[in-house]
């Protein structure tokens, strides 16, 4: 029986062996950034990446034209997923380093796909286009993509050291609706309701 330190050099090799096509891949994600939902190219390039490393691909996936999954192991076991992010942002580019992103969590698909069946549980990887405007994360977990999954992770990039673990702010969008009520302004101002008043009063609320 291998063992886990077997398994682990295994992983490390397969690692140095892609390095070299993620980092290209990187490279050319950052010169050939695209925005949220028209990641067409970028999702190729990783579902190739992806399938040279001995993966089999569906895309699209979930009725989203640039994602994509596949999945490796024994599904009886621990399931992880490892997402993918890869759009840029509007006449920035990748300001926020998802052709970083999307290339090494191929290349850790890369280093673990020989030893996926030596190993109980399921790694099941996911392409999460859109992070930037509508989060794709959001659809795929609506449409029940995240259920049964122990672990769900992403590598994004970073300017100083590298973390295990990581702590955000999460958010929410909510939508408030204002309405107000038609007077005559000189002759029955009283029974009038500016919407814009009760604007003003949230802000000043959050404010304090």
């Amino acid at each position: 029986m291998v063992g886990v330190s077997e398994l682990w050099k295994e992983v490390e090799n397969e690692i140095e062996r892609f390095s070299k096509q993620a980092i290209e891949l990187s490279d050319w994600l950052a010169k050939n950034p695209e925005i949220s939902e028209q990641e067409f190219e970028a999702c190729r390039k990783h579902v190739a990446f992806l399938e040279s490393a001995g993966y089999t691909v569906e895309t699209p996936f979930m009725d989203i034209a640039t994602s994509f999954s596949s999945r490796k192991g024994d599904p009886a076991g621990p399931k992880v997923c490892l997402m993918f992010e890869y759009d840029a942002l509007p006449g920035i580019g990748h300001g926020c380093g998802h052709n970083v992103s999307g290339a090494m969590s191929g290349l850790a698909a890369a280093g673990l796909s020989r030893v996926m069946d030596r190993i109980k549980g399921e790694l099941v990887l996911v392409g999460t286009p859109a992070e930037e405007t509508n989060g794709s994360k959001v659809v795929l977990a609506e449409k029940g993509v995240f259920d049964g999954m122990d672990l769900a992770m992403m590598v994004h990039c970073n300017d100083r050291d590298t973390y295990v673990s990581y702590s955000s702010l999460a958010m929410d969008a909510v939508e408030f609706r204002f309405t107000g009520k038609p007077a005559h302004a000189a002759g029955e101002p009283w029974a009038g309701r500016n919407a814009l008043n009760g604007v003003q009063l949230l802000f000043h609320a959050i404010d304090m």
